[in-house]
Order: structure tokens, then sequence, then C-alpha cells
């Protein structure tokens, strides 16, 4: 270089000092929050308690930090694919969230659409999964993209057949979504192998990809007061499972994990954020929860109910971080320890979501809902038998009757008591030791980092939890109020959607 050239390096050092030139690219964002953020703002029919939200943030801390929640768990039950899968497990995994919303029923529980697997029967999100699995035992390539394609529908009622006399829902609704995937799946260049990779270990990257590819499938969007609002519940979901059956490593390796996943706007876990005095209703929208009335698929009820729990899990987690409680440890095995995502932490899946509860742990969270106060009418949606051992202490409804007007629910009338978040507070029955385990090495301890995965799956598991609890209860000879679905059941709203 002569001495009259300019330094390259020189030049570009003032164009990024003068701020020139290109600038980094910005991450990929799934503009789930954001759309969250919004509604809540607007919204005249849900709002969010701070009061409820700061012993609630305490409460979840204890139950994940007693519960050792990672990503672990998910692969643990018996029907998830396991990560040796590969390719397969992959593909296991997109059908399983192409298909999995809307299993909720109006009927008894003995009567709900059921799928008979491996001498056990399964219902809700797990009857999906084991439909799948025993088409797979039956010879049936069903996580096969170019199947979904040439089989006939006869064959994928067959695929989907129920044991009891009620159909699984919107079963047209998926066969559509199957046919439209296939072809696009089917592709090379947008296989589910394909769009991990050109996702490049964004989470939110493999989310957008989903909903651009296949936007009838999984570009769960909507308008409220003018603006589209983005959830994609289960593109979500999808990205989420992939992380936690791979542990965070490989296939599922994200490196924006903890940041560009929300919440997974449902009916779930509304319903439990509801019961722990988060999320407040208007009168008139607790009135048609309560009644089991149907709230249309991106009404403003609806969006309300779904953007604002969105919201409230965000401002949880972000309460808890600012306590110092955004970390726990997490005992591994020697033998474990290197598949294990350090740093980041899951349970489960959905109804959607499922992580087998610990022995004498399923019963803490509900236990400690007396830290909030009321009543809670009672009403029931679909079942989904995938908790286990969960203890037999009598739940307190916990969410006070809302008597405001539309555009204010009013805050808790009292303080809720933090000391419930104490385990000291919890029933003897929920303190029992875990039975020992043995061990092939002495195990480890290793970090756990908190996320909006992890906090959903925490309370969806809790829901369904509290639910069995409160069915168990009933067979046992109590009496509390009746819902549409019968006696002991948490309420929910309803709404009969191909989003979730």
């Amino acid at each position: 270089m002569s001495d009259d050239e300019a330094d390259p390096e020189l030049l570009a050092l003032l164009a990024q000092s003068l701020g020139l030139g290109s600038r980094p690219e910005a991450p990929p964002s799934t503009g789930v929050l954001k759309s969250a953020e919004y509604v809540y703002d607007n919204a005249l029919d849900v709002s969010i308690s701070s009061q409820g939200s700061k012993a609630a943030a305490e409460l979840l801390y204890h139950q994940l930090r007693r519960r050792q929640y990672s990503t672990r768990e998910w692969a643990k039950h018996e029907l998830h694919p396991k990560p040796s899968g590969g390719e397969a497990t992959v593909n296991f995994i997109f059908i399983m969230n192409l298909l999995n919303f809307s299993f909720w029923s109006e009927l008894p529980e003995g009567e709900r659409f059921a799928v008979d697997y491996n001498g056990k029967r399964w219902t809700g999100y797990w009857s999906l999964v084991a439909a799948l699995q025993r088409a797979l035992d039956e010879g049936h390539p069903i996580t096969t993209p170019s199947f979904w394609s040439t089989c006939s529908e006869d064959t994928i009622s067959q695929i989907f057949r129920s044991t009891t006399a009620e159909p699984i829902p919107l079963l047209n609704e998926r066969i559509t979504l199957l046919r439209t995937a296939s072809t696009v799946l089917s592709d090379p260049t947008t296989s589910p192998l394909a769009l991990i990779d050109q996702a490049n270990h964004s989470a939110a990257r493999l989310v957008n990809l989903l909903t651009t590819h296949l936007p009838s499938c999984f570009a769960d969007t909507t308008t409220y007061r003018g603006r589209t609002v983005h959830l994609h519940k289960r593109a979500q979901i999808l990205v989420a499972d992939l992380w936690a059956c791979f542990n965070g490593s490989g296939l599922g390796a994200f490196d924006d994990i903890d940041t560009a996943l929300t919440m997974f706007a449902d009916y779930r876990v509304p319903q439990m954020l509801q019961r722990l005095g988060v999320l407040w209703y208007s009168p008139r929208l607790e009135g048609k929860v309560r009644r089991g009335e149907m709230l249309e698929a991106g009404s403003e009820l609806e969006v309300e109910v779904r953007a604002c729990s969105v919201w409230a899990v965000e401002l949880l987690r972000r309460e808890m971080e600012r306590r110092g409680c955004g970390e726990w440890e997490v005992e591994v095995e020697d033998h474990d320890e290197d598949k294990e995502h350090v740093g980041s932490a899951s349970a489960s899946v959905d109804e959607s979501r499922a992580s087998e509860p610990h022995e004498g742990q399923a019963g803490d969270l509900q236990a400690t809902t007396e830290a909030t106060t009321g009543e809670q009418a009672a009403v029931t949606d679909e079942t989904v038998d995938h908790s286990a051992n969960s203890g037999t202490e009598d739940i307190r409804r916990a969410n006070p009757p809302q008597t405001s007007n539309a555009t204010a629910p009013p805050p808790p009338a009292a303080e809720p008591r933090n000391e419930a978040v104490d385990p000291s507070a919890a029933p003897a029955s929920f303190q029992q030791a875990q039975p020992e385990q043995q061990k092939a090495k002495p195990a480890k301890k290793i970090q756990v980092k908190l996320n909006a995965v992890l906090l959903d799956y925490l309370l969806y598991d809790t829901a369904k939890e509290q639910e069995k609890l409160m069915l168990e209860e009933t067979d046992a000879g109590g009496e509390r109020e009746h819902g549409p679905d019968g006696p002991n059941v948490l309420p929910h709203h309803r709404t009969r959607s191909i989003w979730y």
C-alpha cells in the first residue's frame, strides 16, 4: 500500500465510529411478545394483577427448583420419541405439532375421545401421540410427509380411531393440514431437516420459517383492533419440543431459546394463571367461562385471554429474574451431563405439553394455591391424563369472584400470603422424601436457566394435576360445584380452533 492510499481498516473503524456503513443484523423475532404487549395495553376484559404476579413468581420459582425441571424430562415419557431416532424423531415431532390442537370435549370423561395403546388408555394430547405410535406399530409410515398426501381418508380415520364413540375432534381439518404440509415438507429444500438447518440454531428463525412456508398450518395470527397479532402457539411448541427432545444439542440446539419463545397461547395456562390470581377477567368474560360458553376464534375476548396470558408469563419471568431467581441447580448423573443443555431448562410439551410429575410432587403447587383467596366456579374441558402420582390433598379454589365493570377488573382485595411458598406450608403428604434411585455414577449439579417455555410447562402441568385431584376427590365421595362437564374441574375458556 502506497503512502497516498487510505488504510481500509482505518476507514472501516472511522465509519463504524460515525455510525456509517453496514450495521449488525438484528436478531430474528417472532413478533409474539410485541403483539401480546399491544393486546394487554388495550384489553378491556382481561387484566394482570401486580400483587398476584409477585406472589406467583415466588411460588413458581420454589416449584421449579423443587421439581428440578430440565430438558431431560421430555424424553422420559414412554410415548415421546427418543433423540436417538434422528430424522425419524424430527419427523415425528413435526407431525405431532402439526396436529396438536383442540382435544377438549363436552362429554363426560369416560366417553371422550381416547386411544388404547400399550395396555393404557390415553386422552387429550397423549391420545394423539399414542395414535401416532400405534400407527407406526401397525406399519403405517405416518411420520413420512409424502405418506400424508397419498393415503386415503379412510386410512387416516383408521389411524386416529377412538376407543370410545367420540371421534377425534376436527378430523377433517387435521386431514387438510396433513395434505397441505405434505407438499412442502416432502420437498428436500423445505423438509423438516432442511428447515432446521436453515434456522441456523435460532428458535425464532425456525418459527418464522414454519409460518412462512406453511402459513395455513402454523401462522397463528389474527386481527385485534385493526392490528395484526401474532401468537404462533403450535409453531413455538414444535421448536420447544425439538429443544427438549434433543436436550438443547444437535438438532435441538437453539442459541436464542431463552429469549425467542414465549408462553404457548392456549386455554390451559390461562386457566392456571387465573387460579393463581395473576389474570383477572371482567364479569362478562368470567360469566362466559364459568358457564362453558364458546368464545369465537379471533374474537376480542378470545384474543385478550390468549395474548394477556403470554404477557403475564413474560412479566412473571421478569419478576423472577429481578428477584435473582433466574437459575437453579439440577442434579444429573455423570453419564448424562454432556447431554444436558446447561443454562436452559424445560419440562415437557403441551396438551401439547407434558412431563411426568415426580413422585410425591404433583400436589406441591396445588397445595400452595391457598396463597390467593376466594372462590372459583368449575367448568371442564378435555382430559389429559399425563400427571402421575398426584397427592390427594384438598385444593382451595383460588381466584376471587370478580365484580368489577369490564373496563377495570379489580386488584386482589388482600395481599397473597407469600409464606405459602415455604415448603412447610404444604401438607406433609407433599413433603415426603423421594424414593432412592440407583445411580451408576455420583450425581453432579448443573445450573439451569429460567425461560418462558419452562414456566409454561409448569403452569400447564399443574392445571392438569389440579383437575385430576379434583376428579379423584369426587370419586372418593367429595362434593363440589358442578360445571357443564361435571364436578371438580377448573374452568377454562372454550374455543374450537386448529390453533390450540
